[in-house]
């Protein structure tokens, strides 16, 4: 499966093997580097380094607002004190992974690139629980073994579902707003109902559906701008509230094509009956008074038309013999 991401060709190796080891879609750790380092690019993204003055403070390194200052007090715990490379792993991990120290950690990170950051990643997911979120894509649960238990205050799980849908290829989210109609305003309004906001289901995005849902973003920590985008859509799914979305039948047309390919035999059968009328021209232009030149020159036009011509042309046939049969039935008692 292609990933929609911004991850550069030499990433994706390492990332599927990581994902192959731990059962995972590599879809899913795509959108959690994503949420990690989507905003840098190239080496910039393999040596970030994000520094946590709390971490500093709580490992016992005192008061540091920056690594560089932290650096000054002790170089190792302002290492442990930061989250490292694409990934972006805490440092205080690194012995959990493998790695001597923290230092010791960021040094291989930057020596190895992709391959160690994706390895350590995989490290990490194995050793903390993580692999069977990830299989089963439980948004929270990942969001609260990676970002830490405060990860609804910033909404990581809500983003890291949208990201995933992204990533992943799946049907894009709508934005819906004030004046759409139709089915997914319906879902969206049984969702809100659902949801403690109710509103009558009636397809129409009107004042209010839209307090319905300003009400239910205000409660759920979101902008309560009224726009029912991909944020919001996720809140609503992750909660269990908005339905999947019902997939449509299939017109008669894409039956009868589904048919026709499937029985290609058929419809070469049928193309020889086609080639067999026109032993039969002379026939009907004498009984019928046609000008054979013009049957001779609809034929030459007719066997230089394309493969999908004569494909669409047995198409319709088949969809117009049924109301076509019994006139021909009669036509020679006819004439």
């Amino acid at each position: 499966m292609r990933l929609k991401t911004n991850l550069p060709t030499e990433a994706l190796g390492p990332l599927t093997e990581a994902a192959e080891a731990l059962g995972c879609a590599p879809a899913i750790l795509a959108a959690i580097l994503h949420r990690e380092s989507g905003h840098l690019s190239g080496a910039a993204r393999l040596a970030a380094r994000r520094f946590e003055p709390h971490v500093f403070r709580r490992l016992g390194g005192g008061l540091a607002a920056t690594h560089a200052g932290a650096a000054k007090l002790d170089p190792e715990l302002a290492e442990q004190a930061s989250s490292h490379g694409a990934p972006q792993i805490m440092g205080h991990h690194a012995k959990m992974l493998g790695y001597a120290s923290a230092s010791a950690m960021r040094a291989a990170f930057l020596a190895g690139g992709w391959p160690e950051q994706m390895q350590a990643m995989r490290l990490y997911a194995e050793r903390t629980g993580l692999a069977s979120p990830l299989r089963a894509l439980n948004m929270p649960e990942i969001a609260r073994i990676w970002n830490g238990p405060a990860y609804a205050r910033a909404g990581y799980d809500l983003k890291l579902t949208a990201d995933h849908a992204r990533i992943s290829g799946a049907s894009p989210t709508r934005a819906l707003r004030l004046g759409d109609q139709g089915e997914e305003v319906s879902r969206l309004q049984r969702a809100l109902s659902a949801a403690g906001h109710p509103v009558a289901p009636d397809g129409v995005f009107g004042p209010r559906t839209e307090a319905a849902l300003r009400a239910f973003q205000q409660a759920r920590g979101l902008s309560p701008d009224g726009l029912a985008g991909a944020l919001t859509q996720a809140a609503l799914e992750s909660s269990g509230f908005l339905e999947p979305p019902e997939e449509s039948a299939p017109s008669r047309l894409d039956v009868e094509a589904d048919r026709l390919v499937r029985h290609r035999g058929k419809l070469l059968a049928l193309l020889g009956t086609l080639l067999a009328l026109r032993e039969d021209f002379a026939f009907w232009s004498a009984r019928l008074g046609l000008d054979p030149d013009f049957l001779s020159g609809l034929w030459t036009r007719l066997s230089a038309a394309p493969l999908e011509r004569w494909a669409l042309a047995a198409l319709g046939v088949a969809l117009l013999w049924p109301r076509l049969a019994p006139f021909a039935r009669r036509l020679p008692e006819r004439l």
